[in-house]
Parts: structure tokens; sequence; C-alpha cells
């Protein structure tokens, strides 16, 4: 039991007065100034209390998904042509197949798609001449234009009007500008046939020298020919952005 008679030392009656000394006159610690300088709220502050004493941070969205919950938009909600929502990226390989309507298209996946790729036609020999051997055949150069600054040459063909026999004709692309060959394994036109697109060999593209740059010139060397010469020859080059 405390002794209420002891006896308090002078020192321990000034720190009792002080701390006496420092209680706001008529104190109220519900009094509005006080409950603010104490970073809380008085209950006529809030305009929905109920609401807030149920408050649940998992009803709320992330700062990630937007400002309300049930506006935000979810893992769950599908983007279509009429609803907003979440959609994935289509892929360039997705994109050249051309029938999902579930996907975004982004400008790197079209780019890099068929619907990104540039289609050029050279005529080195009309349908009246016999195909020659030589570079630059046909005297036919092709200068790359900016609208294809960076591209890769992606695939080549190539055909003529009349079918050579006995033997191939073979047909070379070359970069003057770098002097460089861009096949590895050249275009070729089998006897009797009229396409490359039926030849024993395919051609290969020099992933080494296949990039073009504005201003590249180009040219069609025709390195073997059957021996019965075909007549017209039509190269197809194709590029695209890698």
């Amino acid at each position: 039991m405390a002794d209420y008679n002891s006896t308090y030392t002078g020192a321990q009656i000034d720190a009792a007065i002080a701390k006496v000394g420092g209680i706001e006159a008529g104190a109220d610690v519900t009094d509005t100034a006080n409950v603010t300088a104490a970073g809380a709220l008085m209950d006529s502050e809030v305009t929905n209390l109920a609401a807030v004493k149920a408050f649940d941070p998992t009803d709320y969205a992330t700062a990630a998904q937007g400002a309300l919950a049930d506006s935000a938009i979810q893992a769950s909600d599908t983007a279509s042509d009429t609803a907003v929502g979440v959609v994935e990226l289509a892929t360039a390989a997705e994109t050249t197949t051309g029938t999902d309507t579930g996907r975004a298209v982004t400008p790197d996946g079209l780019a890099g798609s068929v619907f990104g790729t540039q289609v050029v036609q050279l005529m080195v020999f009309d349908d009246s001449q016999d195909v020659a051997t030589g570079d630059g055949a046909g005297d036919l150069f092709f200068r790359v234009p900016s609208t294809m600054n960076g591209m890769n040459l992606v695939a080549v063909a190539a055909c003529v009007q009349t079918a050579g026999t006995t033997g191939t004709t073979d047909i070379q692309i070359h970069n003057v500008t770098d002097t460089a060959d861009m096949l590895s394994t050249v275009i070729t036109i089998d006897s009797g046939e009229t396409d490359s697109a039926t030849a024993a060999t395919a051609a290969v593209i020099d992933g080494t020298a296949d990039d073009v740059a504005t201003g590249d010139v180009l040219r069609i060397d025709v390195d073997a020919v059957s021996t019965t010469a075909p007549k017209g020859l039509l190269v197809e080059l194709q590029f695209r952005l890698p």
C-alpha cells in the first residue's frame, strides 16, 4: 500500500508542478483542434463513418490497376472491339496468320509480319530474250529507297517465260554498295521448269549480308544458264524489318 505520509523533496514537487502547468486549461481530449493535432479525425468530420470503420484494403484497386475497384480493369476482363479490357499482344507470326480476333497488333509485330513485307519484282530479260550469263545481267540495277532502310532480304524467287533445258539457270543477288553476294545458295530454275519454287535446291539467304540501307545498289547476276537458254527472266525480292 502506498505511503501517503511520505515526504517529497523540493525537486519532486517542482517536477509535479511542471507537469500540471503543461495541461491546457479546461483540457478536452475530444476538442477538434487537439484531435487534428494528433493526426486523427473527429466523427463529425467524416461524411460516411460506417464506410470508414468497415474499410477493407482488398476492396480497392492497387495503384497499377486504377483509381477505383469497381472501375479498374481486372486480369479477367477481356478486351474486344466493343469493350475496354486486358488484351494480349500478337507476335509477328500471329499477325501474319491474320485470323486472330483476340490479340492486339503492335508496330513491331506488324513490321515483322507478311504485312510489313516489301516486294520488289525485277524484269531482267523480257519474254523475247534469251537469258544470258553476266554480272548485272540485262543491265538491271535496283536502288534501295529510304522506305526500305534497315530492312533485311527475307525471300527470293525467279521465273522465266519459256523453260530452258539441260542444266539449271542460276541467279545471284549482289549488293554492289557492300560488294557482297546476298545468297549463300543461289536461286535455281531447273531444266524444263519455269519457276524456282519447284527447284530441287532452294535458295538460301546469307544472314551476314542480308541487310540493306538507303541508297544501296543491288544487281542481278546470272551465274549459269541451261544449255538451251530459257526466255524472259523475272526476279522477285522480299524485304522486311528485322
